[in-house]
């Protein structure tokens, strides 16, 4: 890897972009719509990021998520809970889960306002519509939606392209798993060429590689522009449905490390009845899933309406007004056995001459939100000299409630709508038994500038962001509420070379509200407090004939991080408490370099230290009436799933007709809680994946051969545990990967009827 780096600095160095035929993540991007340059940083911003072109994206799309499209970024982590890269998948970056991470679509917020989360299931095979993505590490530049924790990501759909154009695309894969899709332009039409139109449709299917982690994923995607001389109008639309078998409990320790002794004890500890048990001894020990119900399901669907449109005024200034509409419906359904019938607002059954006062039942519940606002950026520039003003406004409204779809023991008369609402589909059984909404306001303001200094380039930010919160609807007002004004300001230098070496330093400042949870399992009297970030950015990156590196070092210190602690409220719920210091400092190396024509190689390293300065575990000792609080104190111990290292490599030989591709990648111990304890982490692993592309004259061909090495590994985990007489027993739980996948993609490129004429 230094090497790579030494030769890439040293090399003789080139103004023009190295074109080698192969994939590659680039620096240097030309952007297309004022709104997605309002948040994305500029080629000579003083400013950590990566920038992945269509091209990128598409080699890298073989059905898996975003999350596996990204895992080559620089301390980049991906994982997911089939085992498989679709359905529900998460990446951390720098050790920042994706509710601290940003993620705008067109410059429209993409993150859940309630929870912060981005549920990459929502919008399946998204990949195959974007143009571009880019990736900052760190605070970033301004951005709209939830604070940018760890970084933010911002991606932009494909315009409608001036030739018309239809392609097929197909996948197979193991575990079982296929991808469908089609995809047309129109090209420039009508009497004056001004409009264009495109689509696309997709439909994914996977078995999954954990037991009952089935899915089903469809999409449909839809755009249209209309061009003048000084103005353009663009529509986009995303539909997607999803129905995903949930794996979301995990595998207990002892059964995926196959402990027969750890196993019974864990059936004795959780009071597993005789089923639960049997299941639990004689599943495969990596594919072992709790949930046993077939349709334990998770079903969804979203929707996204957004409208650009731009306006130029002279040659300096342009701007752009951007409306958006997000719309979301649907429930997981869950198997419950022997849950209380006061737990449902419901009176005991009468069975003959016996009074029951639990039964088994299957329960759904139930979000149905909307999100909608608009956008809007002037931005001015002239000469080397760029300026970004913008203003943004969002408000979501969030309904919660559940139903019953079935129960063993029905209450008869009193199955009827708690809340006087409609029978969900006319069922019996589907009435209301809690409801709850979450409503959010948010406004924010920004400007930016970037301007010359000689040699130097100056970059100013700053931020106003409003942030108000509904969480509880039942609540008093005053326990109900939160809102908050932030002020996030930014400011960097950077110096180019004539080498193709540019130098940069910033210092930023970043806050985020708490989420919904924290909200609502605290005590009330006891709401968290929002988390601040200071970061500090320096680096230095050169593009040469050869290739290009990049060395970055930063810092990035937390007030007030939210973390959990152990503590529990009074109804068993998992709390988070604020710590008051802690911080994520490392250093990150990417480079690229081109041996020949045919032979290049690349990858990057990153090593973090990541700690918490003070907290406080809290633990429940069962062994007494009531139970004991224990306390134990904790410094400078490692946060949670933030490895100390992250790195890859990879080699490529291309040919006139294709590629062949090798990569390597490696991560470090991941701890699963704040205490820095080897028994509850999760092993370093790496992994080595082979990938073959081939292009003949009746289409595109690529296999990607995943973990050849049949690497047994668990990127993801959680653990929990409780004293017993003093003992310290700790469960924890992991999200194996398969030990291989084979995915064969074939593309398919149409000629249209009228290109041919």
């Amino acid at each position: 890897m230094f090497s790579i780096l030494l030769s890439t600095f040293l090399a003789t160095p080139s103004p023009e972009p190295i074109d080698t035929g192969r994939v590659e993540v680039k620096s240097v991007v030309a952007l297309s719509t004022v709104e997605i340059q309002g948040v994305r940083a500029q080629s000579k911003t003083p400013l950590t990021f990566t920038f992945l072109d269509q091209k990128t994206i598409q080699v890298e799309n073989s059905g898996r998520d975003i999350p596996f499209v990204l895992q080559w970024v620089p301390g980049m982590v991906q994982a997911s809970d089939a085992g498989t890269g679709l359905g529900y998948t998460y990446l951390r970056l720098r050790g920042s889960d994706q509710t601290r991470i940003n993620v705008t679509l067109n410059g429209v917020p993409l993150n859940d306002p309630e929870s912060h989360g981005v549920f990459w299931v929502n919008t399946p095979d998204i990949s195959s519509s974007l143009q571009s993505i880019q990736v900052q590490r760190g605070v970033g530049t301004s951005t709209v939606g939830v604070g940018a924790f760890g970084g933010s990501i911002s991606l932009e759909t494909a315009e409608p392209k001036d030739h018309p154009h239809q392609s097929i695309q197909l996948m197979a894969g193991t575990p079982t798993s296929s991808r469908l899709q089609y995809a047309w332009e129109t090209g420039r039409i009508g009497a004056s060429k001004r409009w264009a139109f495109h689509g696309r449709l997709s439909a994914l299917q996977s078995r999954g590689y954990v037991q009952r982690s089935a899915l089903e994923l469809y999409s449909l995607s839809l755009g249209a522009k209309y061009v003048l001389p000084q103005a353009s109008l663009r529509v986009v639309y995303l539909d997607g449905q999803e129905t995903t078998q949930q794996a979301w409990y995990g595998i207990p320790e002892a059964k995926y490390n196959g402990d027969s002794a750890g196993i019974e004890a864990y059936i004795q500890r959780n009071y597993l009845d005789s089923n639960e048990a049997f299941h639990l001894r004689y599943a495969p020990e990596r594919q072992y899933n709790f949930y046993t119900y077939p349709n334990e399901i998770d079903h969804y669907r979203q929707r996204h309406f957004q409208i650009h449109y731009q306006r130029a005024f002279g040659p300096h200034w342009k701007v752009q007004i951007s409306p958006f509409l997000v719309l979301g419906r649907g429930y997981f359904e869950q198997f419950r056995k022997n849950d209380p019938y006061a737990d449902y607002g419901l009176p005991h059954a009468i069975v003959g001459d016996d009074t029951l006062t639990s039964t088994s039942l299957v329960r759904r519940r139930w979000l149905d939100n909307v999100l909608s606002g608009t956008n809007a950026v002037a931005q001015y520039r002239r000469d080397d000299w760029a300026a970004f003003v913008g203003i943004h406004y969002m408000g979501y409204a969030g309904l919660h409630f559940g139903t019953l779809a079935w129960m063993n023991h029905a209450t008869g008369p009193y199955l009827t709508s708690l809340y006087e609402y409609p029978i969900e589909g006319g069922r019996p059984y589907a009435h209301r038994y809690y409801q709850t909404v979450g409503d959010k306001w948010e406004g924010a303001a920004f400007g930016r500038m970037e301007w010359p200094l000689g040699s130097w380039r100056g970059y100013a930010d700053v931020q106003w962001r409003y942030v108000s919160y509904l969480f509880d609807y039942d609540a008093l007002p005053e326990n109900g509420q939160f809102s908050r004004h932030f002020f996030n300001p930014k400011a960097g230098i950077s110096r180019t070379w004539n080498n193709g070496g540019l130098a940069y330093a910033s210092i930023a400042r970043a806050h985020r509200e708490p989420i919904r949870a924290d909200f609502l399992e605290s005590p009330i009297g006891e709401r968290p407090s929002p988390e601040a970030l200071t970061d500090i950015e320096i680096g230095y990156r050169r593009k040469t004939a050869r290739g290009q590196g990049e060395i970055n070092v930063y810092a990035m210190e937390y007030t007030d991080q939210l973390v959990p602690t152990g503590a529990l409220n009074d109804v068993g719920a998992a709390l988070r408490a604020n710590v008051d210091k802690s911080y994520r400092r490392g250093v990150e190396m990417d480079g690229l370099l081109t041996f020949t024509e045919r032979w290049s190689a690349g990858g990057n390293i990153a090593w973090s230290r990541n700690r918490i300065a003070h907290f406080q575990e809290i633990l429940y000792d069962y062994g007494t009436t009531p139970a004991t609080v224990v306390t134990i104190d904790h410094y400078q111990t490692p946060i949670a799933l933030s490895p100390g290292s992250v790195g890859h490599a990879r080699i490529v030989y291309t040919s006139l007709k294709g590629s062949v591709s090798l990569f390597c990648k490696s991560v470090g111990r991941q701890y699963l809680d704040n205490t820095g304890s080897l028994e509850r982490s999760l092993d370093p692993y790496t992994t080595v994946d082979v990938r073959w592309q081939r292009q003949t004259k009746t289409g595109t061909w690529q296999v990607d051969a995943l973990n050849i090495l049949r690497k047994a590994y668990v990127p993801n985990g959680y653990t929990w545990g409780y004293l017993y007489q003093g003992q310290r027993t700790s469960e924890n739980f992991y999200y194996p990967m398969a030990l291989a996948q084979l995915m064969v993609t074939y593309r398919w490129d149409l000629e249209s009827v009228a290109e041919a004429k």
